[in-house]
């Protein structure tokens, strides 16, 4: 019998036994007409599950349209799969359950976009043992590094240290200082990709302030800076490095009053800076 002639048999009103013998064999099948996969995708879970665990019928799209219209046990079966992209993760964790979400994060084949983070720690921050699971991942964004030490266990803040190389203190709860000492030595050591990306989450959270980024300045290094500026005012990486290493003093405070930096603190700002610049060029 061809895949097309037996797949349609499922669309028979045939008992959930014969439908779960047959999907299985059609599982793997690339030449299984779409109509029928979709049948399958909304059928009872026991004919479900085992199919969309491993069809590769759907595009990443497609799967990620058919997550609000399934059940949560096929969901669960999603969350498994050996490869989940980023646009199915963010599908699966706007609406699947606990475990199917728990699931996802489990799996180190699931890509999962920095909103997608975000959304599993509005959704599930008070499930202590779903945190602790996802501090284990290391592909967390520092932004949700900073979330997560207020949600998980004493044990996997020691874990959130481990990977991200922060201290174990409770980063939301503390002041400035205390947060920019906790990433400092992260940020040292980061790729400058990164550092913009957190510098745009402090930003759009409304905590990329003076204060904030003097204390993390001195605990990091100049790269935290010219990034902090370039996204500050607008202007390329290059032309707030160029006003730094260029332009002197003056230059300097010309660039912080730019970005509205309180008199008080322009002071010391730059002598954070002179210093910074000085150990950089004794050390090349």
């Amino acid at each position: 019998m061809l895949v097309e002639d037996l797949a349609r048999v499922i669309m028979r009103d045939v008992s959930s036994l014969v439908r779960q013998a047959m999907v299985f064999e059609l599982r793997r099948s690339k030449f299984l007409p779409k109509d029928i996969a979709n049948k399958i995708a909304r059928d009872m879970e026991d004919v479900a599950v085992p199919f969309m665990e491993a069809t590769e019928i759907f595009s990443n799209r497609e799967l990620a349209k058919l997550i609000p219209v399934i059940a949560e046990q096929t969901r669960i079966s999603i969350a498994r799969r050996p490869s989940v992209s980023e646009d199915v993760s963010m599908a699966l964790v706007k609406i699947a359950g606990e475990k199917a979400v728990t699931h996802l994060i489990r799996n180190p084949g699931a890509k999962l976009s920095e909103n997608a983070f975000s959304t599993i720690l509005d959704r599930f921050n008070s499930r202590t043992r779903m945190m602790n699971q996802l501090s284990s991942r290391i592909d967390l964004p520092l932004i949700i590094v900073e979330r997560l030490v207020d949600v998980v266990s004493s044990e996997y803040r020691v874990v959130l240290a481990k990977h991200y190389d922060i201290s174990t203190i409770d980063v939301r709860k503390s002041s400035d200082r205390a947060k920019s000492i906790s990433f400092g030595k992260f940020l040292k050591t980061t790729d400058v990709a990164r550092i913009r990306s957190y510098v745009r989450d402090l930003k759009s959270a409304g905590e990329l302030k003076p204060q904030l980024i003097m204390n993390m300045t001195r605990e990091s290094s100049l790269r935290f800076f010219r990034i902090a500026m370039s996204e500050l005012l607008n202007i390329p990486l290059e032309n707030a490095s160029e006003l730094l290493d260029k332009g002197g003093d003056a230059g300097l405070e010309k660039l912080l009053r730019r970005a509205l930096f309180p008199s008080i603190i322009i002071k010391p700002m730059t002598e954070i800076i002179t210093s910074l610049q000085a150990q950089s060029h004794k050390a090349a």
